[in-house]
């Protein structure tokens, strides 16, 4: 077990269908390392459904775990999403009802640890269907959560192209980190 003050995190976040989570375990599996997996796609393949109420148990639940897979993880700890994520798919997914949850998340995000680096994924790559995915405009998400990221100075960027140029440019980016 590893000092998880030693760690960095990584979140690579992005709109649907942009490939996070196969680059989530991509990198993992070549840093040798743990990987947190998109925690509201867990939520959803169990219950169906997601709803505003279920935004922050997935917060909660997300964090709770990221926390419990640090403590296991060499030298790096990367995240399929992260609570910036949460924050804006709230709003795109339960705009009626997001003001319920928003001060939460918006706090959450002010007061929880920083990522080392936050890997937001451009959506020029073809859509890959599943059952949970609702297809919502791609590059209105993207730059929503872009502009999060920009509004709390948060330290990312962006990648694009291919798989093969998305893993790359990714592993650079996180190698840079030492």
């Amino acid at each position: 077990m590893h000092s998880s003050k030693f760690i960095k995190r990584i979140a690579i976040i992005g709109p649907e269908s942009v490939g996070k989570s196969t680059l989530t375990k991509n990198i993992s599996n070549r840093l040798s390392t743990n990987f947190v997996p998109e925690y509201g796609r867990l939520i959803y393949k169990e219950k169906n459904y997601i709803t505003i109420n279920n935004f922050i148990s997935i917060s909660k639940g997300r964090k709770d775990l990221e926390d419990w897979m640090i403590k296991f993880s060499n030298k790096y700890l990367i995240c399929d999403t992260e609570d910036v994520t949460m924050y804006i798919s709230s709003k795109i997914y339960c705009n009626q009802e997001y003001s319920k949850i928003e001060k939460y998340l918006s706090d959450k995000i002010e007061k929880s640890i920083k990522y080392d680096i936050y890997i937001l994924l451009k959506p020029d790559c073809k859509v890959v269907k599943d059952v949970t995915r609702s297809l919502q405009e791609r590059n209105d998400h993207y730059n929503a959560i872009k502009s999060e990221l920009d509004l709390r100075d948060l330290n990312y960027i962006e990648v694009g192209g291919t798989w093969i140029e998305r893993y790359k440019i990714s592993l650079e980016a996180i190698n840079s980190l030492d």
